[in-house]
């Protein structure tokens, strides 16, 4: 089930997105949702309420009375118990709650809190989990991946790295090593790190991706652990390489919304790499207030490897300025230009994918704008990226076109479909039904997907080159330097609800769960398993990379400057740059002063560690400013330090 909690566009508008629900509706839990806001409200010391926050929820079966969010040194009965996971996040984007009720409300407690909950502000902080980490085989020595490099996120949530050559993968590297991904039940994995948003550079030399639990990004380059380049933004949107790789541009929130709508407006910022001083290179309006549900295994997995809805959300930097989705559904484009000015917008495509050489745009039409959004649309359409101009390749059935992507050399496009090959209903007096599926007996489908190449001129005539079987083609991913694309597909609940039927156990279960497997998948149309659980893949340009093993960290730490408390320091940038002298330790604090190159600051304690960065407290000289610096800034995959003793 799904609930859409704030609308997305204008009120008023007779074509305002609508969020699907299951065939089984069921009632907001109003005053469990009232007792959340009141209880947030009073840890926050500020009014959080339907009007001042955005939520969700959803009712799920929790395996235990710890409705899936145990403490540490605490029993729980060993009963399914029906209850509700409600998280909320204020509309001024200042963090992410998620809390935890049983049916009646008579338990409510804050399970998560992004960032930390100040205890001193009344009621107790979130409870903290603890697993054990769920690895996967992955190279523990640094490896250099010759081309096609892929990058992905593993069966574990870490994120790794390998080649594939001939269809087959290598031995991956871990980039991360903390995730610790498991699964309680096979619905809903729970995990430490929520990894996502992959994205390489134009020249493959840089990876960015993100952590959505703690709302941080990450760069990673060559040869290099990954360093935090940004935290405490909670936006939805990718971050994403400026055209020239050199620069790096995330979404902040301004607290500024549209009038009369959930558009909020966002400001972009760009920087070279870990510790650059950011600067301002444009505006977008985005829409928020995406509800959310119950759903089946496989839906579950969809939705991870995709994007809510199936649709990933897109930002691109071009010439032009910036392209990006309108909204949290990621249906809808918009092209403004570097000073928030719209140079085109088309409300009704959706799982856009830009080209190679990025002038050209593959995107399904939606078609039916009331129609569910987590559906397919009717149409392939080849948009150009400077004018907006589009041109339709393909018409089917309505809600029968699911995904697009592109050959390697850009010189054809590629999509999928859907259409219904079998199903099977559970057997209602199976009670183990009931922990897996909130809308027992579930009618889970497995659909026949098809995957076509075509020219890119007005109404071609489509070549089938592949066939899968399962619930949805999740992604199609383009391999650079080579002759094949990757196709995602995640697999049907048929065969969870077939064992449910026959008496399986929950490890029976586990063993059928849903999972997203990757397929190498030739021009000539010959497939073949490459990755047997992975999601999200992306390809670098670059004809090698050399991955180094997180060994369980997210991040390197550097070797400190020869620094003295009590001694000086002269700031070593390059010519024209500056380093921002900061209120805290914390690139989200207010900026005191700038300090060119060959400033000149005084040492006053110790350094601290915080976003992955080495902060040490100083005093402006000769002016007296007090403060907090970085020692080190990496741009370009090359790090350098920004403080040297003097």
């Amino acid at each position: 089930m799904k609930r859409s909690i704030r609308l997305i566009a204008l009120v008023l508008l007779s074509t305002a997105l609508l969020i699907p629900a299951l065939a089984t509706a069921q009632l907001e839990p109003t005053a469990i949702i009232d007792a959340v806001f009141q209880d947030l409200t009073n840890k926050l010391g500020k009014p959080i309420s339907r009007v001042t926050a955005n939520w969700t929820w959803e009712q799920q079966n929790f395996p235990d009375s710890s409705l899936g969010c145990p403490q540490p040194n605490v029993a729980y009965t060993q009963v399914v118990t029906k209850g509700y996971i409600i998280n909320v996040e204020p509309l001024d984007l200042s963090g992410k709650y998620d809390y935890r009720a049983n049916l009646d409300g008579s338990v409510l407690f804050l399970c998560s809190a992004v960032p930390p909950i100040d205890v001193s502000k009344g009621g107790t902080p979130a409870a903290t989990v603890a697993a054990p980490n769920a690895g996967s085989p992955t190279a523990q020595q640094p490896v250099t991946f010759a081309s096609p490099v892929v990058a992905y996120i593993g069966a574990d949530g870490n994120v790794l790295v390998t080649s594939i050559k001939g269809g087959n993968s290598g031995l991956p590297v871990a980039l991360t090593g903390d995730a610790n991904r498991r699964y309680p039940n096979i619905t809903y994995p729970q995990e430490d790190h929520s990894y996502g948003s992959l994205q390489w550079s134009p020249d493959g030399t840089r990876l960015l991706f993100a952590d959505a639990f703690s709302s941080s990004i990450y760069v990673v380059a060559s040869g290099q652990a990954p360093q935090l380049l940004s935290s405490g933004q909670p936006t939805l949107m990718p971050a994403g390489f400026s055209p020239d790789s050199r620069e790096i541009a995330y979404a902040i929130s301004t607290g500024q919304f549209e009038p009369n709508t959930t558009n909020q407006i966002m400001q972009l910022q760009a920087v070279t790499g870990v510790g650059a001083a950011p600067r301002a290179v444009g505006t977008i309006r985005f829409g928020t207030g995406c509800g959310g549900g119950g759903y089946p295994p496989s839906v579950v997995q969809y939705f991870r490897d995709s994007g809510y809805s199936g649709n990933p959300l897109l930002l691109r930097w071009t010439a032009q300025g910036f392209l990006h989705s309108l909204n949290c559904l990621g249906i809808g484009l918009r092209l403004v230009d570097f000073n928030g000015n719209t140079l085109w917008e088309q409300t009704n495509l959706k799982r856009a994918v830009v080209s190679p050489d990025g002038t050209r745009i593959l995107a399904i039409s939606q078609g039916n704008m009331q129609g569910d959004p987590s559906v397919g649309g009717n149409a392939v359409v080849l948009i150009d990226l400077a004018s907006g101009a589009t041109t339709t390749l393909f018409t089917g059935t309505p809600e029968s076109i699911e995904r697009v992507g592109w050959t390697p050399d850009g010189s054809q496009a590629l999509f999928s479909t859907k259409r219904v090959a079998r199903t099977v209903t559970g057997n209602a007096g199976v009670q183990l039904g009931s922990q897996v599926f909130i809308d027992w007996p579930h009618t889970a489908t497995t659909y026949t997907l098809e995957l076509y190449r075509t020219a890119l001129f007005e109404n071609s005539t489509p070549t089938l080159i592949s066939s899968f079987e399962g619930y949805g083609v999740s992604s199609i991913a383009t391999a650079a330097n080579s002759l094949f694309s990757t196709v995602g597909v995640t697999s049907s609940d048929v065969p969870v609800v077939e064992k449910l039927n026959a008496g399986g156990t929950l490890n029976d279960l586990a063993a059928v769960r849903a999972k997203v497997s990757i397929y190498a998948v030739a021009v000539g149309g010959s497939s073949q398993l490459t990755i047997p659980e992975g999601a999200a893949p992306v390809f670098s340009a670059a004809l090698q990379f050399v991955a180094v093993p997180a060994n369980g960290q997210s991040a390197a730490p550097l070797a400190p400057p020869t620094l003295v408390v009590g001694g000086q320091a002269v700031v070593n940038v390059k010519a024209g740059d500056a380093i921002n002298i900061r209120q805290s330790p914390s690139r989200s604090a207010n900026v005191i002063k700038t300090l060119p190159r060959g400033a000149v600051v005084t040492i006053m304690g110790a350094a601290v560690e915080a976003e992955g960065l080495r902060w040490w407290p100083v005093r402006v000289e000769p002016t007296g400013e007090m403060g907090w610096a970085v020692d080190q800034v990496t741009e370009n995959g090359v790090t350098e330090f920004t403080l040297v003793a003097k």
